[in-house]
């Protein structure tokens, strides 16, 4: 998938697409349903299927006081937008003058003008331009006085709940990561560096890698985690604590993950966690000898939980 960083209609230079447009954070099954959408129209067409999205998140702009946390980063949305086969994708710059550009204008200027769009596909939920003008009704009377297809896709709905990044976001903030599945499409994950840390886990007889939790992105509850990570190509299953450390006196400043089956020095090495379950809240231990023997217990059930 080819990638544009834009900021503003004079530095596009495809035409002709069949579109999808919004913010698209998490890449969930809703986004999933209207970017397939888009690719499946632009293939019976024969056109490049187009995806316009924005960084950063518009309300981190346009209401930092409200802005939510993330659930990708702009990375991690690309690559999960290219994966479904999109073959391009427009990232606008978004800024207070583009938040507050006028819904009008911004069909004109830069879908029919530039881009020259043969189709649009949005979420019923998505609206856009200035003070959220924008909305399904709007777009469908600019398909029909410009010529191009609206389509507007109804929310994916599943046990009851419509799929949004806002409800992914509650249960991950709960510790309810088990069921963020069945709404995102997978396990919710972050990626970052292993750090030096203090050598409780070694000394304990579980070596641990050290990371921070990422800037901006949603963070669960406080707790242990049964976990699958990916570092240096393979994957491991693991026992994660995120949050403080009580028997030791002292605050983590990120997270702490033990990988079974790996016994390899990886200071430096990116690494890629996924939350399966959570499996308890944090407690001081007497001494550590009893938190050793509490980790040995996490340790079975993740491997009890992951039918290892």
């Amino acid at each position: 998938m080819e990638v544009y960083q834009i900021s503003s209609p004079e530095e596009i230079t495809a035409r002709g697409l069949y579109l999808a447009m919004g913010t698209f954070d998490g890449v969930h099954l809703g986004h999933k349903k209207v970017i397939e959408k888009t690719i499946e129209r632009a293939r019976k067409l024969g056109i490049p299927a187009g995806i316009f999205t924005f960084w950063p998140h518009p309300i981190s702009v346009l209401n930092p006081s409200r802005a939510p946390t993330l659930l990708t980063s702009l990375e991690d949305k690309l690559y999960y937008i290219g994966a479904l086969g999109a073959d391009l994708c427009l990232v606008q710059q978004f800024t207070p003058e583009f938040g507050h550009l006028d819904y009008r204008r911004f069909i004109n200027d830069y879908l029919v003008e530039k881009l020259d769009i043969r189709g649009l596909v949005v979420g019923a939920k998505f609206r856009f331009g200035a003070r959220g003008e924008g909305d399904r009704e709007k777009i469908k009377k600019a398909g029909a006085d410009f010529g191009f297809e609206p389509i507007v896709l109804e929310p994916v709905t599943i046990d009851g709940f419509s799929v949004s990044s806002t409800l992914i976001r509650r249960l991950i903030k709960a510790g309810r990561v088990n069921e963020v599945p069945a709404f995102l499409g997978r396990p919710y994950g972050i990626k970052g560096r292993v750090e030096k840390g203090e050598g409780r886990g070694s000394s304990l007889g579980f070596p641990t890698a050290n990371l921070d939790f990422p800037s901006g992105l949603t963070v669960p509850l406080q707790g242990v985690y049964t976990v699958w990570a990916r570092v240096q190509g393979k994957q491991y299953p693991g026992v994660l604590n995120l949050g403080a450390c009580p028997t030791f006196g002292k605050e983590c400043e990120g997270v702490e993950v033990h990988l079974l089956g790996l016994n390899d020095q990886i200071y430096g090495e990116e690494i890629s966690v996924w939350f399966h379950k959570y499996l308890r809240p944090i407690k001081q231990f007497p001494n550590p000898e009893d938190l050793r023997q509490q980790i040995s217990r996490d340790i079975e059930t993740t491997r009890q939980t992951l039918k290892l």
